[in-house]
């Protein structure tokens, strides 16, 4: 603190980043902040917000991914876009090591060893990395005006491997052992329940509620958590009445492939094409209005999603660990927000260091140090509730992995931009 509020070169740059990481984390709260208000005056609820999160996994977020990558993507960026796979896969890799640790320390109850050990595995990716690439990457805090723009299409590149690694893998961890052994701790839409998860406030919402049990109420928090961020892979009789998915396509598309990442893959096939990307991309070119006007609906995305999380907080009350333990919670936390971003930042300065193909570009950098250190994304919650097991845990661990967020987000992002990403033009180094 001394050297922040210090009159040096070093201490007034230093203050300097701790202000910018500050804003930017502000930024997402006063988002959040905004779908909490609408929810304690009615204009949100549970249907409009399940109708506002399929509308941004349906629609919105495809746009947004599609034309940043796109617009970021080309032959050069390749090896970029193998670096953010590899990024991916890293994190899966060394969290599942984190994970399985926390489990052996802190002992959670049998039943939930193997989702409490996939937390930090799965899921790194949601809608904050994609509004801090934008926040943070501004001609005021020494970036190029474009880079916000590539920031956004590094998260979609970022996103391909991480929808395949979280629906492949994840789905496959959280399957439940058939010879019984780890029996789901707490289902949602069926099977048997332990001791539930509820919430610490008491429910406000009609006569019925006077007589609730704690698992309904746990219940509603999973329903209303599951809704966020997803595009789940849906069943069969919702996939026959798509009719842009072709029964013959059915069978050979995996189910864990959804929307957004499928807008991603077509943003990088376009713009590997020098002539489609000019004729998109490029101002004043024919179909730079439908560009443009893609551009324009996608931005809405993260925010939405991040203001039905808001809403959820007002609407369902503040869960309980009854069920989970104060140990494994803290466990979790740790593994996930503080253990699994030292670990990562500290190999990726290795391999820019040491390794003489790591990218050169910041921003790159930048955006894998980001993803490891922003809370999981709700899909966790969502798989959960298709494997039958640990839904309301789940749900629970992530609402206070958010709370906790908000102070190690904006610690990592100081840290980030003061002493890993600094390599960047216009920017005061301290001397």
């Amino acid at each position: 603190l001394k050297f922040f509020l210090s009159g040096t070169h070093g201490g007034r740059a230093m203050f300097g980043v701790f202000l910018i990481s500050c804003k930017a984390t502000a930024k997402i709260i006063l988002i959040i902040g905004a779908g909490a208000y609408l929810e304690w005056v009615g204009i949100f609820n549970t249907t409009t917000r399940k109708f506002v999160s399929v509308m941004a996994v349906k629609l919105l977020l495809p746009c947004l991914l599609f034309t940043k990558v796109m617009y970021t993507m080309s032959a050069d960026n390749l090896p970029i876009w193998l670096w953010l796979s590899a990024a991916n896969v890293t994190y899966v890799m060394l969290g599942f090591v984190v994970g399985s640790l926390g489990v052996l320390v802190t002992g959670p109850p049998r039943g939930m060893r193997k989702v409490f050990a996939a937390v930090p595995a799965v899921g790194h990716g949601n809608s904050i990395p994609l509004m801090l690439g934008a926040i943070i990457c501004t001609p005021e805090q020494g970036f190029l005006e474009t880079d916000a723009a590539k920031a956004e299409g590094y998260v979609g590149l970022y996103l391909v491997m991480h929808s395949i690694t979280m629906w492949g893998v994840g789905m496959s961890v959280l399957k439940p052992d058939p010879t019984g052994d780890d029996d789901a701790g707490a289902v949602a839409g069926g099977g048997p329940a332990p001791a539930a998860l509820g919430r610490a406030q008491e429910p406000q919402r009609g006569e019925q509620d006077d007589t609730i049990s704690e698992a309904e109420r746990g219940d509603a928090w999973t329903a209303s958590v599951a809704t966020l961020e997803i595009d789940v892979p849906a069943p069969e009789q919702r996939r026959a009445r798509l009719l842009c998915t072709p029964a013959a396509v059915r069978g050979v598309v995996p189910k864990w492939v959804n929307r957004p990442m499928v807008a991603a893959v077509l943003g990088m096939l376009c713009g590997l094409s020098p002539t489609i990307k000019g004729l998109m991309v490029t101002t004043n070119s024919p179909l730079n209005f439908l560009y443009s006007a893609m551009e324009s609906i996608g931005r809405a995305g993260p925010p939405l999603l991040l203001m039905g999380v808001g809403g959820i907080f007002v609407s369902e009350g503040k869960p309980t660990l009854a069920g989970i333990g104060a140990a494994p919670m803290a466990g979790l936390l740790v593994g996930r927000l503080v253990v699994l971003p030292t670990v990562a930042i500290g190999f990726w300065m290795f391999c820019r260091e040491y390794l003489g193909f790591f990218p050169a570009d910041p921003i790159v950098l930048l955006i894998m140090c980001i993803e490891s250190c922003t809370p999981s994304a709700y899909n966790l919650v969502t798989m959960c509730v298709l494997q039958g097991r640990g839904a309301r845990e789940m749900s629970v661990v992530l609402f206070y992995q958010n709370v906790v967020a908000v102070v190690t987000m904006t610690f990592w992002i100081t840290l980030i931009l003061g002493f890993v990403v600094t390599e960047r033009p216009g920017w005061d180094q301290p001397q």
